[in-house]
């Protein structure tokens, strides 16, 4: 998974959100692409920092324990993991496991 460059629909896909949903946390907590050249679209390019606080801001919006945080929860592990963090992706691997609907 290529984390650098990535549109605003290719984020919003990740984090399991709408495009406008993404395009209002720019406007409110700044958390817009962090690169853009003049007469190209923005993109993405530092996706842990932007996956930690999208993941902040949806627990606080949902609860620590609400099931939409599922996606959110794996695509920062997957992201941790490629990072070389695999303790803090295993943390939040745990975190989304127990999110699981029980069968």
């Amino acid at each position: 998974m290529n984390v650098d460059g990535l549109t605003a629909g290719a984020v919003a896909r990740r984090l399991g959100v709408a495009v406008t949903t993404l395009r209002t946390w720019h406007q409110r907590y700044d958390l817009g692409p962090s690169a853009h050249e003049p007469g190209k679209q923005r993109r993405y390019t530092e996706a842990e920092p932007l996956l930690k606080r999208a993941l902040q801001i949806r627990e606080h919006s949902l609860g620590p324990t609400h099931p939409d945080l599922l996606s959110t929860l794996q695509t920062y592990a997957d992201v941790l993991r490629k990072l070389a963090r695999k303790s803090d992706a295993q943390q939040l691997e745990l975190r989304a496991k127990a999110l699981l609907p029980k069968p």
